[in-house]
C-alpha cells in the first residue's frame, strides 16, 4: 500500500522556496502541503510553483507543529545538525532511508522541515518519531529548504521500486554486521557470538530474503538498540 505523504515547511521565511516546494509536492505525487506560520503568499510564489499553483492554493495552513501532523501515524523530522554525545537520537537518511521507507510502507507519514535559519526547535524535534539528516560537507552543511524537500522526496520515490527483488550477499552481510552490534550491546557470550553468526548467515542464504525484508530486520534490530541505549542515558 503506498504512504501518504504530508509536506509539512515550518516557518519558511520566503516565498519562492514555499512555491518551489509546491511544485516539488506536485513533481512527486504527494499528497498534501502544509506550511506553519507562513509569510504573505503572492507573485513570486506562484511564479516558482510554475505549474503547481493548484498545490499552492490548496496548501493547509496552521499556527503550529502539533496542529500540523495531527492525524499522522509517522513524523519525519529534518535538521541540518550533526549528532554529538551520547543523548542524540538523529537518523542519517541517505543511510538510513530505505530502513525509512520499510517503515513508511502504508502510513500516513508528515515530512518535517525547519526554519531556513535555525531549523527545528528542540521541543518540534521531541514531536518526530524519526529524525533524519543529509549528509552534506561539514565546512558548508547547511541547504536551501527546496533543495532538502526534493533531496527526501527524491530517495523515497527512487526506493518505490526494487525492493522486492532478491537481496545480494551484500545486503545480508548488513544485516549480519548489525545483529553483531545487537549481541555485542546486550553482553551475548562471546563464545556463542561466531557460532550463532554462522548459523544466521546460513539460515539467510537458504532463505533468500527480499531486499525490504532485509532492510526490515535491519531496522527492528537499530530501533532496539536506540531503545537500549536510550534506556541506558
Amino acid at each position: 500500500m503506498r504512504p501518504t505523504i504530508r509536506v509539512v515547511l515550518v516557518e519558511p521565511l520566503g516565498e519562492a522556496n514555499i512555491g518551489a516546494c509546491a511544485r516539488l509536492v506536485k513533481n512527486f505525487a504527494a499528497h498534501e502541503l502544509v506550511i506553519v506560520n507562513p509569510p504573505p503568499l503572492g507573485k513570486q510564489a506562484r511564479m516558482f510553483a510554475m505549474h503547481a499553483c493548484d498545490v499552492l492554493e490548496h496548501a493547509r495552513v496552521c499556527q503550529s507543529l502539533r496542529e500540523a501532523i495531527q492525524g499522522c501515524t509517522l513524523v519525519v523530522g529534518t535538521t541540518g545538525r550533526t549528532p554529538k554525545g551520547d543523548h542524540d537520537h538523529y537518523r542519517f537518511p541517505l543511510y538510513d532511508v530505505r530502513e525509512l521507507h520499510t517503515l513508511i510502507d502504508g502510513s500516513n507519514v508528515a515530512l518535517v522541515f525547519g526554519r531556513e535559519r535555525t531549523g527545528l526547535s528542540n521541543e518540534e524535534l521531541e514531536l518526530c518519531d524519526v529524525v533524519v539528516t543529509i549528509p552534506t560537507s561539514p565546512e558548508y552543511p547547511s541547504l536551501n529548504l527546496s533543495h532538502a524537500v526534493a533531496i527526501v522526496l527524491y530517495e523515497l520515490s527512487e526506493l518505490t521500486g526494487g525492493m522486492h527483488d532478491l537481496s545480494t550477499v551484500e545486503h545480508r552481510e548488513g544485516l549480519i554486521n548489525h545483529l553483531e552490534e545487537l549481541l555485542l550491546e546486550v553482553g551475548y557470550p562471546a563464545h556463542k557470538r561466531k557460532k550463532t553468526l554462522r548459523m544466521t548467515r546460513k539460515l539467510l542464504g537458504r532463505a533468500q530474503p527480499t531486499i525490504r525484508e532485509v532492510f526490515t530486520l535491519r531496522g527492528i534490530i537499530r530501533r532496539t538498540m536506540w531503545a537500549l541505549k536510550r534506556g541506558h542515558a
